[in-house]
């Protein structure tokens, strides 16, 4: 996981520095991130231990430990396996 949370980190380097014009050149992967993004996809750090889904910038993702976190982009798999969601981060999502 934080190899995961590492190659995160870069893509989204690479994001803001190509918005700010300081980076010339999107590798392909990066380009597919981008339209991902842009297509109002959003992802949900789920705790394991809680049954519980944040969105990223959740206060309360600080707080789980990294063998309790997976990152998704499947609300439907998250409501089919009645994982809730954070009171305070996600309000109308079901």
């Amino acid at each position: 996981m934080k190899k995961f949370g590492f190659v995160l980190l870069i893509i989204l380097t690479f994001i803001l520095l190509a918005s700010c014009g300081n980076y010339q050149e999107l590798t392909e992967k990066d380009k597919l991130d981008t339209e991902w993004e842009s297509k109002g996809t959003t992802e949900y750090i789920v705790n394991k231990a809680t049954y519980s889904y944040h969105l990223s910038d959740c206060f309360f993702v600080k707080s789980i430990k990294e063998e309790n976190k997976i990152i998704t982009t499947d609300i439907d798999f998250l409501i089919e396996h009645q994982y809730s969601p954070c009171k305070k981060c996600i309000k109308n999502e079901q």
